[in-house]
């Protein structure tokens, strides 16, 4: 049987605080009884967080990827992170996306489109 891909999208979390408890506690739910999962983190690393330290330990040994882009205009860098999502997309071919926070949402349903 070929694992599920599930892939969790948000904004990217600064280390050990409570939407990172949730994340961890999500993946253990979701792959506690099904061993046939593979699951991991697309981050979206956005300019105007360049100033948050991101500590990275929380995922302890999950699998993540992150995009970034420098552009300032809002609009545009969102659609430049659905551009870059949809061809993470492509690549990666996910059976189940679940984005964490309003924004994510947003660029994922561009993403797809």
């Amino acid at each position: 049987m070929k694992a599920k891909k599930i892939i969790l999208v948000g904004y990217d979390m600064p280390g050990f605080g409570g939407r990172e408890t949730v994340c961890k506690k999500l993946v253990a739910l979701l792959s506690k009884d099904n061993t046939s999962v593979d699951i991991s983190f697309l981050f979206i690393n956005d300019i105007r967080q360049e100033y948050v330290e991101i500590d990275d330990r929380w995922l302890n040994g999950m699998s993540f990827h992150r995009i970034r882009s420098e552009i300032y205009n809002t609009k545009a860098r969102r659609v430049h992170f659905a551009f870059l999502f949809s061809r993470f997309m492509k690549k990666e071919n996910p059976d189940i996306i679940i984005a964490i926070d309003p924004l994510s949402c947003y660029i994922t349903n561009l993403a797809k489109n």
